[in-house]
C-alpha cells in the first residue's frame, strides 16, 4: 500500500504512528483528487520527512490500533512528573546576567501564574527547558531578560543575555479553512454524522475491532505547494526577494507556501470536503 521508505518513520519514537488507512469509502475522492493535482503540473512526493516538504502526500498521525493519542500521552503515569493545569510561566528568574563581569547567567526559578491568577515561584534545582511554542517560547524569553537589546529595552525590561535574534526570523505556511460540497456517498459525512446503515454498521465495526471509518484519523491526504511562478508576477515580491539575497523571503530554503489538508467530512446534511 505504501512505499516501504515509510518505515523508517516512527520506529523509536514515545508515540505510536501509523499511516492513513486509505478507507475504500473514500478511494474514489483520492484517485480523482490526485488526478487533478497531477493534472494541474503538480507533483505527488510521499517522503516529506526527508527534509523537502513540497508535493501531495499520505498523512502520518499518531493514531494507532484505532485509537488516537496526544502528544502528551507518553508522560501520564510516570512518577516523576507533576501537571500544573491552567497555568502560565510568565518570567525566569536568573542568577548572574552578561551586566556582570564575567557571570554567567544561570536559571534560579520560575514564576507562574495559575488558573485563579496566584503566583507562584518554583525553585529551579537542575534545569529549565523551554517548550511553550513558538510564539509564546520568545515571548517568555523576552521577559525574562534574554532577546534583542533593542526590543528588552523598549518594553523597560533589564537585559540578562542579549540575543538579538529571539522573536525574530519566523517563517510559516498559512492554513486557511475551505468547504466544499460533494457528490452524496464521495464522503464520509452519511457513515460519520448522520443515523442509518451505514452509520450503525461503522459504529459496530469499531467496537467489535478497531477498525474502518470511526478508527480514522480523517485526515488521508495533506499537500504542500508552492507558488514561485504566481509570485514573480508582483514587482514588491520581486523586490522582496532581491533585497533577501534573491531568496524566496517566504521559503528561502524551500518550505511550502501553504498547507492544503483535505478532511472528508464536515456538513450534517449532504457530503463535504474541508480544506484546511
Amino acid at each position: 500500500m505504501y512505499d516501504p521508505v515509510f518505515s523508517k518513520i516512527g520506529q523509536n519514537g514515545p508515540l505510536h504512528v501509523s499511516h492513513a488507512d486509505l478507507l475504500p469509502e473514500t478511494e474514489s475522492f483520492r484517485q480523482a483528487l490526485t488526478k487533478s493535482w497531477t493534472g494541474e503540473g503538480h507533483v505527488v512526493r510521499e517522503d516529506i520527512y526527508d527534509g523537502e516538504v513540497h508535493g501531495l502526500a499520505h498523512c502520518i498521525s499518531t493514531v494507532y490500533g484505532g485509537v488516537r493519542s496526544s502528544s502528551a500521552v507518553y508522560v501520564s503515569g510516570k512518577d516523576n512528573i507533576d501537571f500544573m493545569f491552567s497555568s502560565v510561566a510568565t518570567k525566569i528568574n536568573f542568577e548572574g546576567s552578561e551586566q556582570d563581569s564575567g557571570a554567567a547567567a544561570v536559571a534560579a526559578s520560575v514564576i507562574v501564574v495559575d488558573g485563579s491568577q496566584r503566583q507562584q515561584t518554583l525553585r529551579v534545582t537542575k534545569e529549565v527547558i523551554l517548550s511553550a511554542g513558538v510564539f509564546e517560547t520568545p515571548k517568555l524569553l523576552i521577559l525574562s531578560g534574554i532577546g534583542p537589546r533593542r526590543e528588552l529595552a523598549r518594553h523597560g525590561l533589564q537585559p540578562v543575555i542579549t540575543s538579538e535574534h529571539v522573536g525574530e526570523h519566523l517563517l510559516d505556511h498559512p492554513i486557511l479553512p475551505h468547504v466544499f460540497r460533494l457528490k452524496d456517498g464521495v464522503g464520509l459525512d452519511h457513515i460519520l454524522l448522520r443515523e442509518g446503515t451505514h452509520h450503525n454498521n461503522a459504529v459496530t465495526r469499531y467496537e467489535e475491532s478497531k477498525t474502518g471509518p470511526l478508527a480514522s484519523g480523517l485526515l488521508e491526504m495533506v499537500a504542500f505547494p508552492r507558488i514561485d511562478e504566481r509570485l514573480m508576477q508582483y514587482e514588491q515580491y520581486r523586490k522582496a526577494k532581491q533585497e533577501n539575497g534573491d531568496k524566496d523571503p517566504f521559503g528561502p530554503e524551500g518550505q511550502p507556501h501553504f498547507e492544503i489538508d483535505f478532511v472528508v467530512s464536515q456538513l450534517s446534511t449532504g457530503s463535504a470536503i474541508v480544506l484546511i
